[in-house]
This record gives structure tokens, sequence and C-alpha cells, in this order.
């Protein structure tokens, strides 16, 4: 499951990490939430929300031309390789 927000502010970052971990406590099968996310606004959020960090993996940027990104740098994990096939889309699967 993925959550894309129009505004990633700190204070809706915050509330889509804290339903996610409500709903995570409600299911009875669920044992544990696993949050990514790849600024330090995101961080906080997920601390703030009640998650807590047990990992930080860099990741490394490469230029030829040694520039950066102008906006901080955001991913999505896929998976596996069923992405390469989306028609960018909502899958149906939830």
């Amino acid at each position: 499951m993925g959550v894309w927000l129009n505004d990633p502010s700190p204070e809706g970052l915050c509330a889509s990490y804290g339903l996610a971990l409500r709903a995570a406590r409600a299911m009875g099968s669920a044992f544990e939430i696993v949050a990514i996310g790849s600024t330090p606004c995101s961080e906080r959020a997920a601390v703030s929300a009640g998650l807590i960090i047990l990992n930080r993996t860099p990741i490394y940027w490469w230029s030829r031309k040694m520039i950066l990104p102008p906006i901080p740098l955001e991913f999505q994990i896929a998976d596996n390789d069923a992405v390469f096939l989306s028609s960018g889309g909502p899958s149906g699967k939830a």
C-alpha cells in the first residue's frame, strides 16, 4: 500500500503515518508497519506519529556534471516487476 500526498507538509505526512499506524493496530494479524521516507521532513513526521526509526540507508546521487536534483529526492518501492507493466493507474488491489 502506498500514500501519495498532493502537499507533503509535515502535518499531512504525520497524519498519513498516524492513519497507517492506527490501521495496523486495528488488525489482529499485523505485527509491524514499515514506512520508508527519503526526506528529513518525512522522518520527523514518522517519529511524531509514533513510529520508531530503526535504520537509515543513504541514497547516493551520481551525476557526470555533479548536479544535484533541484527538489528533494522521493522514490517509490517496487515489490516486483509488475511496476514496469503498469499503465500508471490504480491496480485495483487493496
